[in-house]
C-alpha cells in the first residue's frame, strides 16, 4: 500500500473575500474545469432580474473530480 504525505497546511497571507453564490455555470475542457458563480438579484421597479457574476475560478479536471466525490459524500451524510 502506498504511503501518501499529508496535505500541506492551508495558509492565507492576504484575506480572501468569501462570496455567496446562488448559481454556477460550469465549462469543462480536456484539462480544466471553469466555474462562473453568480448571485440572483431581484428587479428593482421595472428593471429585469439580474444574475450578477461574483466569482470565476478554474481547477484541473482531477481536482474537480475529487470535489465531486467530496460533495457527494458530504451531502449524502457520509462526510464530516
Amino acid at each position: 500500500m502506498a504511503v501518501h504525505a499529508p496535505d500541506p497546511p492551508l495558509t492565507e497571507p492576504h484575506v480572501v473575500t468569501c462570496v455567496y453564490v446562488t448559481g454556477v455555470a460550469i465549462e469543462v475542457s480536456r484539462h480544466v474545469v471553469r466555474f462562473i458563480g453568480w448571485t440572483q438579484l431581484p428587479n428593482l421597479g421595472g428593471e429585469m432580474d439580474e444574475r450578477r457574476i461574483v466569482v470565476r475560478f478554474a481547477m484541473p479536471v482531477n481536482a474537480a473530480k475529487q470535489l465531486l466525490r467530496d460533495l457527494n459524500s458530504m451531502l449524502n451524510g457520509r462526510g464530516r
